[in-house]
Order: structure tokens, then sequence, then C-alpha cells
């Protein structure tokens, strides 16, 4: 399945998403908005990299990605219709040590946005 030609993100909002990913993780509306806004950063770099590995991404984002997995089908249909395939979350275990070419990777990909708010997932 092709990806969309434009990358969207998700709507986390009217959806139900982002409300329950706050509510679980006792997140204040300002963690919530950090939350989304680094997940879409996330999604959009799958976007732009089809079969490209994303290194690393904010743990909040990642908290928000597990609570966005949840809610099956809009996920499904998300990934379908923007992403071209089904991108799944595939821990590491143990967890994933990265190389120096690893972290370079990761901060030039998020270079536009800035420097990573919190802690860190790294992702493979």
């Amino acid at each position: 399945m092709p990806r969309a030609a434009d990358f969207t993100p998700p709507d986390l909002t009217s959806t139900g998403i982002l409300d329950k990913a706050q509510q679980d993780n006792h997140w204040s509306d300002a963690d919530a908005a950090e939350a989304k806004e680094w997940y879409e950063h996330f999604l959009e770099l799958k976007w732009a990299s089809p079969g490209k590995p994303i290194y690393v991404m904010a743990n909040k984002a990642d908290r928000l990605w597990h609570t966005h997995i949840t809610f099956t089908q809009p996920y499904q249909k998300y990934c379908d219709d923007v992403l071209g395939d089904f991108l799944h979350h595939t821990p590491t275990v143990p967890p994933h040590h990265p190389t120096p070419i690893q972290i370079a990777d990761a901060t030039r990909q998020y270079k536009k946005w800035g420097p990573i708010p919190d802690a860190t997932t790294w992702c493979v």
C-alpha cells in the first residue's frame, strides 16, 4: 500500500486517544501537548523515511504511541492511509544500547525540531 503524498498527523484529540494517554500517565496539559508534538515528529520521520529505522523518540511520545496502538482500528487506518504500512511497536529486549553512529543519525533526524525534551527511548 503506498504512503500518503503528504504527511498528516493522526487525530489524537477527537478520538480520545490523547485524553486517555494523559489520564493513564497522570500528565499535565503541558505534558500531553509535549507528548503529542514529539509523537507527531516521530511519525513524520517514519513517513519521510519509509523502511528506514528511526532510532530514538521522547519517552512521553513513546507512551502516547502505546495508547494509540490500543485504539486498534484508528491506528491501523492511520498507518495504512498515511504511512502506507502498519507500524509495529517492537520493544528491544534486552534494552538497545545505541552505537555512536545511531546517536548521530538520531540527532540529525530530529535536528529541525531541536533537542528532544525528555529522556529518550531507543528504537530500532
